[in-house]
């Protein structure tokens, strides 16, 4: 078998009706049990998109949908509610945010789906394609955890959901990396060893999930939780790989950036590095993540002393902005 780049599939998904999953007892104890966990808040025809890609993934396993509805005011909530089953529908009080909503999604998962063989993780602006989902469970062997190659639509970009450590920058998609490069123009069908996987779209051995000490929402309530997710998974003796048979599309969305510092208040700067651990700027939060997700506490220094001098380099900046605004106060 050999690699394809995705294509972006325009084609919009049916919203009605889900399919049927098929009764646990009528299958055979040798086919593998996955139960797929998405948290989601609004983006109702995102989440329909994403669940029909998802059922039309077809294999020999038995699948299972658990949707995290974090108070979604758009008509999701009656959506869910109308399909269960096949869907099992968990509600928030609408102040979950991403991280709160993975940890009420996985100790449902944990308490009502301990005898499933996989946990696939994904986001819902990510729409798997027929037959990944059978070459990721193929692929986790033993205890690997199978991250999917994406397919970024809203950029026309390859990319995917495993991230490669590096020495002054810390994790970064290893689609960055040249081994990828290469394996990709290559069309190198088969798997690259990663040192954590997103939660975009990754398959997890449930062995590994049983027993998971769960990630700190109060440090990590949205941004940075798929790498402290992925150090916990370590813990319990996990290695990660991304596959290249595994395939979806995957809509990246708004990436955020620091405001201008001209126009930035002050307050809104220590919001945002200081206060406000949502923000991906939290350096707090952020040091917390490259200690724990580093592959050594001695690669995870040099990572650490550059968020220090991007915080000063921000401060810096500001002083230095207000200085020339006292000192010529017409500019």
């Amino acid at each position: 078998m050999t690699a394809v780049v995705p294509n972006h599939r325009s084609e919009s998904m049916p919203a009605e009706n889900l399919p049927a999953t098929p009764d646990p007892a009528t299958l055979s104890p040798a086919v593998p049990s996955v139960v797929a966990l998405l948290v989601v808040h609004n983006r109702l025809e995102l989440t329909q998109r994403c669940l029909h890609a998802l059922f039309d993934s077809k294999g020999s396993f038995h699948l299972s949908v658990v949707v995290v509805d974090d108070g979604s005011t758009d008509g999701t909530a009656a959506w869910l509610a109308a399909h269960q089953p096949p869907l099992e529908h968990v509600t928030g009080n609408g102040q979950l945010w991403f991280g709160g909503g993975m940890d009420l999604g996985l100790r449902h998962v944990r308490e009502h789906f301990s005898a499933a063989n996989f946990l696939l993780v994904l986001n819902n602006d990510t729409f798997v394609y027929p037959g990944s989902l059978q070459a990721m469970i193929e692929g986790s062997q033993g205890r690997h955890s199978v991250a999917a190659t994406l397919w970024i639509t809203d950029r026309g970009i390859p990319g995917t959901a495993g991230f490669r450590w590096h020495w002054w920058r810390g994790i970064e998609d290893v689609c960055l990396h040249s081994d990828w490069r290469r394996a990709f123009e290559k069309r190198e069908a088969g798997f690259l060893s990663v040192d954590a996987v997103a939660t975009t779209l990754a398959l997890h051995p449930m062995q590994l999930i049983r027993q998971l000490r769960m990630v700190s929402v109060s440090w990590h309530p949205h941004n940075r939780y798929d790498a402290a997710f992925s150090a916990r998974v370590r813990e319990q003796g996990g290695t990660f790989l991304v596959s290249q048979l595994a395939l979806a599309d995957h809509e990246y969305g708004n990436v955020a950036a620091r405001p201008s510092l001209r126009h930035a208040s002050w307050t809104k700067i220590w919001n945002d590095t200081l206060i406000d651990r949502r923000s991906v700027f939290h350096f707090q939060a952020t040091v917390l993540m490259i200690w724990e997700t580093a592959p050594n506490r001695w690669r995870a220094l040099p990572v650490i002393a550059r968020q220090v001098l991007l915080v000063g380099r921000v401060v810096a900046g500001k002083c230095l902005l207000d200085l020339l605004r006292v000192l010529h106060p017409s500019r």
